[in-house]
């Protein structure tokens, strides 16, 4: 316990805190000695973490967000191993007719020009190679769909016909309505050939055999592959595609490529505003640019070597980890400013240099110590949550906060031993410019001690009011909305998700027991009546646009063998026939059947296209069509014979976002446990330690009803906003904390250790949650409405988090813990509110010896 509360001075605890100060005293004596040598070492040390600077990436793929042991994130990659990634960018081409020679011609140089200029290209896919079947009397030929070109309009007649007849171009290259095409453009990031293999065609079906040679398929595009991806993309473009043709472009990798260079800008956005607010205020309040270039210092210090530390371990900067750098700066300047602050204090009564440094760290050393072991037990506790970036933001910000934590303790000292930083009497202008600073918070000290019940009273009626709103509130998580609505990544994806009604693949796996596979008919139907009743499914804006499977593989080929090519799609009746019409079809079309099923028929994939919306919709969906499945196959008695698992990038990444909020709130509840703990032992009280959790709740309790009764959606960013103001604003609670127990134990008095605490530690309070507020405001300059909303409610939080601390927490004490009825204070007046104990009253000097004042 580090003081008594409730009634007389706790003498043990006085001299536990006295020990404590001493150390930090004698700390800041060793450093002093040493001072050269202290600067040095940070700089190596510094120097030592930049070396991982080349290896920081920024990463923005959908995939980031998985845990990298996450279960169904391996199972989705041996899919993709098996069937490709999936990963595509669509070009969407609303012509003024689509049959019309001139731009079928156009389409087709567009396709070829893809083909050619493309880096990490899987395939591309348009009306212009799409499969179409001939069937003869004995064999099957895949033909392309626009080979020959047509020429004239009996050739665009029949090439109408033929795009009306086959379902399966519908809503994936050509639009329900026809006044639309796309071209698919599907990639891979192996570096090797994207070469597909081509299955050997034996004596029988069942004796296929693949290229093992051939480089795993399926891996993902990184960063820097996207963005060569989307260069090349734009110049080929801009020389082929048609100019009489409007034009959407869309897809995962664009989006990312887009999301990459809003982190980069915003970065460097956040960084800059959060240094220049920083330096603006720091030399209101000193007026000397020593103390502005010692915080900047530390900060600037702090964040190359965590930068430098992610890079080494391999941890990217993604829309989660981007707000770490102005965290640092608010985090690493609040340490210094107490420091500073104090030291200037001491300046005051024109002690030199190196006592009043020494007496600073006494001073402060403590609280800054235990401010940020709590801001890095907050943070830690992210490492509980379920989504990697967050995972990353809980490995990394500890490390940022351990760092400025040690440069605020050793390089700050030395660095105000070395330069020249003034001294301020009592009585200068600088002191008469920040009066009333002083005046405002002794203000607040009043109306707190004054009116206690009214302010306990006010704050539970913002909790009622928080609580009604908090149970409107809605979980989304929706990337393309965090981009302006004239943003050309999301106009062209909502046009796409109009005219084509989505372009994004959401897969089912389907397997089948030992010792069978899909030859056999009833197999099949009931895949085919999955099919159907899963294109009925409705989830929010989630509908299927449309599905392929080895099912519709095989009704194609079947009719492209009969006798008439506009004859319904249907299965072949037996187990043979479906043996023989796969073989022809794996004869005419090697690579379309290996997109489907695995060589041995034991596995196939339903790909269903859907459009690209909130993220949380896909795991419903998932959970229906699984229902879906499910009910079919206990309808044909198939449950034993075939497991429907749905996969997939955006299935996955929906299910991963849902065990975000469950993760999160563990992560909270750790984060309350670790600070609540530690307020018991600044405090040390166990009521008035719990009571002043209060202060630091009741900010996040109205900003989550504010987000409800607005209707602002909780996000994987508005998430964090909870978890940050808790380890951040609690700083401000632990200072007035750590100092109202130095002045009670003192005084004896609480009225009089609430003036001293304001008076004292009261300035750098304001002046930290300034600096704090606007570097989270600096967020609405954010490229990403996420990251501004972000800031918004970081600001307003931080902002109402000092409020509570000057207004809240001195009327909880008056309540839970008021001064005894024989203290002085019950028989004085207002008037000596002005009086106040001596700052340096009983601090330990280096040696242990207790000194009586300046």
């Amino acid at each position: 316990m580090l003081g008594s509360v409730g009634g007389a001075p706790g003498i043990e605890a006085m001299g536990v805190r006295r020990r404590i100060e001493g150390m930090f005293c004698q700390w800041a004596e060793l450093v002093l000695k040493y001072r050269w040598g202290v600067v040095a070492g940070c700089l190596v040390l510094v120097a030592l973490l930049a070396t991982g600077l080349p290896d920081l990436r920024v990463e923005a793929s959908f995939e980031s967000y998985l845990p990298r042991d996450n279960a169904k994130r391996k199972v989705y990659e041996d899919f993709r191993r098996q069937f490709g990634s999936g990963e595509r960018i669509v070009v969407l081409l609303q012509p003024r007719s689509l049959y019309d020679v001139e731009f079928l011609s156009e389409l087709r140089v567009l396709h070829e020009a893809l083909e050619s200029e493309l880096p990490h290209l899987d395939e591309v896919t348009s009306l212009v190679n799409a499969r179409h079947l001939v069937g003869t009397s004995d064999t099957l030929i895949s033909e392309d769909l626009l080979y020959p070109l047509p020429q004239n309009a009996a050739d665009l007649a029949q090439l109408r016909s033929r795009i009306q007849s086959n379902p399966l171009y519908r809503n994936v290259l050509v639009s329900a309505d026809e006044t639309a095409v796309a071209i698919l453009v599907q990639f891979d990031g192996r570096e090797e050939s994207s070469a597909k293999p081509l299955a050997a065609v034996l004596a029988g079906f069942d004796d296929l055999a693949w290229d093992a040679s051939q480089p795993e398929r399926g891996e993902m595009l990184d960063t820097e592959q996207s963005s060569r991806v989307v260069l090349a993309l734009e110049r080929t473009l801009d020389q082929h595609a048609p100019a009489s043709t409007e034009l959407f472009v869309a897809g995962t990798p664009l989006l990312a490529h887009r999301l990459t260079q809003a982190f980069t800008a915003d970065i460097v956005l956040f960084v800059g505003a959060s240094l220049a607010c920083t330096a603006v205020l720091l030399f209101a309040l000193f007026r000397n640019v020593w103390a502005v270039v010692h915080p900047l210092c530390v900060v600037g210090l702090s964040l190359v070597g965590t930068l430098g530390w992610m890079g080494w371990f391999g941890i990217p900067v993604t829309a989660v980890t981007e707000i770490l750098p102005s965290l640092l700066v608010a985090v690493g300047v609040g340490d210094a400013v107490h420091v500073i602050a104090m030291f200037y204090k001491r300046r005051e009564n024109d002690d030199d240099v190196g006592s009043s440094v020494t007496w600073a760290m006494g001073h402060s050393g403590l609280a800054v110590l235990l401010t940020s072991v709590t801001t890095a037990a907050s943070m830690a506790a992210f490492q509980a949550a379920a989504l990697q970036p967050i995972r990353d933001l809980g490995r990394a910000a500890p490390v940022g906060v351990g760092l400025a934590l040690l440069f605020s303790t050793t390089l700050l000292p030395a660095l105000l031993s070395i330069t020249p930083m003034g001294v301020r009497s009592p009585g200068n202008a600088s002191n008469r410019d920040t009066a009333w600073v002083d005046r405002i918070l002794q203000w607040f000290g009043r109306i707190g001690m004054g009116y206690p019940k009214r302010i306990i009273l006010g704050t539970a009626f913002l909790w009622l009011l928080a609580s009604v709103g908090m149970t409107s509130l809605r979980f989304s998580q929706d990337d393309l909305r965090w981009f302006p609505p004239d943003e050309p990544i999301r106009i062209a994806t909502e046009a796409l998700n109009h005219r084509m009604h989505g372009a994004e693949p959401f897969e089912l796996i389907v397997e089948v027991e030992p010792g069978s596979d899909l030859r056999e008919p009833e197999l099949l139907q009931a895949i085919a009546e999955i099919q159907r009743r899963a294109r009925g499914l409705e989830i929010g804006e989630l509908r299927v646009a449309q599905s392929l499977s080895l099912v519709d593989a095989l009704e194609e080929t079947h009719r492209a063998l009969g006798d008439d090519p506009n004859a319904p799609l249907e299965l072949p009746a037996t187990r043979g026939a479906i043996s023989q019409e796969l073989l022809l079809f794996e004869s005419a079309a090697p690579n379309d059947l290996e997109d489907l099923a695995d060589s041995n028929l034991r596995t196939t994939r339903v790909a269903m296209v859907v459009p690209f919306v909130d993220a949380l919709h896909y795991p419903r969906f998932g959970r229906a069509v699984r229902d879906v499945a499910q009910n079919v196959l206990r309808e044909r008695g198939l449950q034993d014979r075939l497991t429907v698992t749905p996969t997939g990038l955006l299935m996955l990444g929906g299910e991963t976002f849902e065990l975000l909020f469950v993760s999160m709130a563990r992560s909270y509840g750790i984060a309350f446990v670790v600070i609540s703990l530690l307020m018991l032992v600044l405090v040390g009280d166990f009521r008035l330690g719990l009571l002043s959790m209060l202060p630091n709740l009741t900010p996040i309790a109205v900003i989550l009803g504010a987000m409800g009764w607005f209707d602002s959606p909780l996000d994987i960013s508005s998430m964090l906003v909870g978890g940050i103001l808790i380890g951040v604003v609690v700083d401000d609670t632990i200072h007035f904390a750590h100092n109202f127990a130095r002045y009670r134990t003192e005084s004896g008095c609480a009225q009089d250790a609430i003036r001293s605490t304001l008076a004292t530690t009261g300035r750098a309070m304001l002046v930290t949650s300034i600096l704090l507020s606007a570097g989270f405001f600096a967020f609405t300059g954010a490229t990403l409405s996420n990251i501004v909303m972000f800031g918004v409610l970081c600001g307003v939080g931080v902002v109402l988090a000092f409020l509570a601390d000057v207004l809240m927490f001195p009327a909880l004490i008056m309540l839970a813990a008021p001064c005894s009825p024989g203290c002085a204070c019950r028989q004085t007046t207002s008037s000596n509110e002005a009086q106040r104990p001596s700052e340096a009253a009983a601090l330990p000097d280096p040696s242990g010896a207790v000194r009586s004042g300046p």
